[in-house]
């Protein structure tokens, strides 16, 4: 097998540098090559990590709202419950200035 036959069936993972056949890389549009620029070892050790980190995250998160005074928790309900109100109050007012800009377009000469 010559140089280049075995350049076309292999390629190198940008995350372990190995060189692998190109079946084992999952296909992505978005690369020259059709294929992803890690391989599926490497992409579901990255999987793995990234759930890892998200599990920490939220049993820290929980952790910390254990540990809140019931008082606390009260006042971020609140507080919460506040800033949806002014979310979706300035949603419906965009909602409306939209609309209405559609209307006076709509009824021209």
């Amino acid at each position: 097998m010559s140089l280049t036959e075995q350049d076309t069936q292999t390629k190198r993972c940008n995350r372990c540098h190995l060189l692998l056949r190109k079946s084992d890389f999952n296909p992505n549009p978005h690369f020259s090559d059709g294929l992803h620029g890690h391989c599926r070892m490497c992409q579901e050790i990255t999987r793995q990590e990234c759930e890892a980190i998200v599990a920490d995250r939220d049993r820290k998160l929980e952790q910390k709202a254990l540990q809140r005074s019931p008082e606390e928790s009260e006042h971020l309900k609140q507080r919460n419950l506040q800033y949806r109100r002014r979310y979706l109050a300035k949603k419906k007012a965009l909602r409306e200035q939209t609309s209405k800009r559609g209307k006076s377009t709509e009824s021209g000469p």
